[in-house]
């Protein structure tokens, strides 16, 4: 983080970084699957260094917050559009997948805001990432499957947020 400092990074500039270098992963996943793993590692490393740095710089106020998750979301966006498009997950699944996951980041961002966090939530995006190198080094392709399951545990969630939010603006 220091030397992010030094060099007079910003988290924002680390935010849409990550994003950009995604562009490595579309790039090298048809021909070199292995080789795009790096440039999704990279994504989720930019994407932790971003909020360390906003601590470091005392910058992590709602500005900020709101340019990584744009970024952050845009990122998972495009590597399940990716793979869609490439053939190993089908787009009803894909499309599913991704409205479910945006509701329940909509209900935490809000119940956070209104200072009730959600006790759980799965960020299964991560355990996509982690499939996708599986079928890059291996070839197990499960991704309508893991799609199909993570769908499904992220719907406590999402009916929890929604009661929450629910009750929330009842009560105000």
């Amino acid at each position: 983080v220091q030397v992010l400092i030094a060099l007079r990074v910003t988290p924002n500039m680390i935010s849409w970084f990550g994003l950009l270098i995604l562009a490595g992963f579309i790039y090298f996943l048809p021909r070199y699957p292995i080789t795009s793993i790096y440039f999704l590692l990279a994504h989720v490393l930019l994407d932790a260094f971003d909020g360390s740095l906003a601590r470091a710089l005392k910058k992590d106020g709602d500005g900020g917050a709101l340019t990584d998750i744009i970024c952050d979301h845009s990122g998972m966006v495009i590597v399940i559009a990716t793979l869609t498009y490439y053939g190993l997950l089908t787009g009803f699944w894909a499309l599913w997948y991704v409205y479910l996951y945006t509701v329940m980041v909509v209900f935490i961002i809000w119940l956070n805001r209104i200072k009730r966090p959600m006790p759980l939530a799965i960020r299964t995006k991560y355990y996509f990432y982690i499939l996708y190198a599986l079928w890059a080094i291996w070839g197990f392709n499960y991704f309508d499957e893991i799609a199909i399951i993570f769908s499904i545990l992220m719907l406590p969630s999402i009916i929890y947020g929604y009661h929450g939010l629910q009750h929330y603006l009842r009560v105000r």
